[in-house]
């Protein structure tokens, strides 16, 4: 740490910012391609499976679509408010709000299965 603070030892040029960015936009293409084998895994077919065959639940083919459809729909419309956002507020600072909103949006989701597990 050159003057004692943490943003100056973490990312010194725009070059690790750029790469910590790429990183996250591998990680989003990633879990676009890992909602899809969700389907198969039997965990998911039993708590989510709305149609009943001789091998057990499945998740029917409209519901398969709706939510696939639903993803892509709903990163192009984050797409679109992403780009006026950064056109407006600036390119790290909304990277910065989505970093913070994904911290908080996970540490709620922590919260309510441990309220949920802990009767």
């Amino acid at each position: 740490m050159v003057d004692g603070s943490l943003v100056s030892s973490f990312g010194e040029s725009s070059a690790d910012f750029g790469l910590y960015r790429s990183l996250a936009l591998v990680m989003e293409g990633m879990d676009v391609g890992l909602v899809n084998n969700f389907f198969g895994q039997p965990g998911y077919k039993a708590k989510f499976g709305n149609v009943m065959t001789e091998k057990g639940p499945v998740i029917s083919a409209n519901w398969q679509a709706a939510i696939n459809n639903g993803q892509q729909a709903g990163a192009i419309i984050g797409l679109l408010f992403n780009g006026w956002a950064q056109s407006r507020f600036g390119s790290r600072r909304i990277y910065m709000l989505g970093q913070v909103l994904m911290v908080a949006t996970s540490e709620r989701e922590r919260v309510c299965v441990d309220s949920v597990a802990d009767p």
